[in-house]
């Protein structure tokens, strides 16, 4: 049993591993019939880099049995919405950090906005970073249970 056989779905919040029960680390086969576990030995091993070990699930693999859930939000009665006037409070406190770029000034610009009707929509432009969107928070409060 070869893993490179197998189509393979990472482990996750929603599925965890059926060996160990981690969200992480671990993989299984699309068709369910094996689970390669980065923490339970197994008699086979997984390559030669120490990436886990397969397990047999089942002898009958069904093609495409396992296929990722959506990931549906849970509930947190813990920690309830905020209420409208804290969400526009952190939303504007958030706008007055920000400025509008050049580039999507021009592009307003574009779809025939005028810079009055810019001004006075609020348009912003949040940082990009290489992983994503840096959000520049030097004047906002930093006590955990504002948002």
């Amino acid at each position: 049993m070869s893993t490179a056989s197998f189509n393979w779905i990472k482990v996750s919040k929603q599925m965890h591993c059926p060996i160990c029960d981690k969200p992480d680390w671990c993989m299984i086969a699309r068709d369910g019939s094996a689970a390669l576990c980065a923490r339970v030995e197994s008699d086979r091993a997984a390559g030669t880099k120490g990436s886990g070990w397969i397990h047999r699930l089942t002898d009958n693999p069904q093609p495409s049995l396992l296929v990722r859930p959506p990931i549906i939000p849970k509930k947190n009665e813990e920690y309830p919405r905020a209420s409208r006037e804290r969400v526009n409070l952190v939303y504007n406190l958030l706008l007055s950090e920000l400025t509008l770029s050049d580039h999507h000034r021009e592009n307003l610009h574009r779809r025939g906005l005028t810079d009055d009707q810019i001004a006075e929509f609020g348009y912003e432009t949040l940082p990009q970073t290489g992983n994503g969107i840096k959000l520049p928070f030097r004047g906002l409060p930093r006590k955990r249970h504002l948002i």
